[in-house]
């Protein structure tokens, strides 16, 4: 018991210090999460989003909206700003 003693010092602080590691690592985890549901989110708004611009093509097709560049351009660049926020 006597040889054991002088460890516990020790052996309490390398407790504290994994308790923080694993509390930083869980927070790490949380903060992962968080982005991997955020690229989910982007992902399927890129897919409705997509959905939107072909029906709108081909409702435009035959009249007089002008959906060629301007919206396809205007779309990416939301998608983009919409991924630039969320990272």
């Amino acid at each position: 018991m006597s040889t054991i003693l002088p460890m516990v010092p020790d052996v309490v602080e390398r407790l504290h210090s994994l308790k923080d590691l694993h509390e930083r690592a869980s927070q790490f985890a949380g903060s992962v999460t968080y982005v991997s549901d955020q690229q989910d989110q982007t992902a399927k708004q890129i897919k409705e989003l997509t959905s939107l611009l072909k029906e709108v093509e081909t409702v435009g097709t035959g009249t007089n909206y002008n959906v060629n560049g301007t919206l396809f351009s205007n779309t990416s660049a939301l998608l983009v700003l919409n991924t630039e926020i969320h990272l």
